[in-house]
């Protein structure tokens, strides 16, 4: 599930029009491994793991995956991924 932070209707004291981050939400309900090829919705954004439910502590170290490689998502696993720029900052508007 792709949630979009750009679909907001609010805007701050200035009038400028407030956004958030992109998220993907990858969900696995199957006893088996399933791979997900990343989406590529800007030229310029990587893909970083928030959270994935497979690992004992919850979340992944800061790698930033690129758009068109794979994920491994686990057996009976829940991932939400955030998208990041190509400097690899999450939440910058361009």
């Amino acid at each position: 599930m792709f949630l979009s932070g750009q679909g907001l209707d609010k805007t701050d004291e200035g009038g400028r029009k407030l956004s958030d981050e992109n998220f993907l939400v990858l969900l696995n309900a199957d006893q088996e491994d399933v791979g997900f090829t990343l989406p590529a919705f800007r030229p310029d954004a990587r893909w970083t793991a928030w959270m994935d439910t497979s690992l004992e502590s919850g979340s992944r170290h800061a790698d930033a995956y690129d758009p068109g490689t794979g994920y491994p998502r686990q057996a009976r696993s829940m991932v939400v991924l955030t998208e990041c720029r190509g400097n690899g900052k999450r939440g910058e508007v361009e």
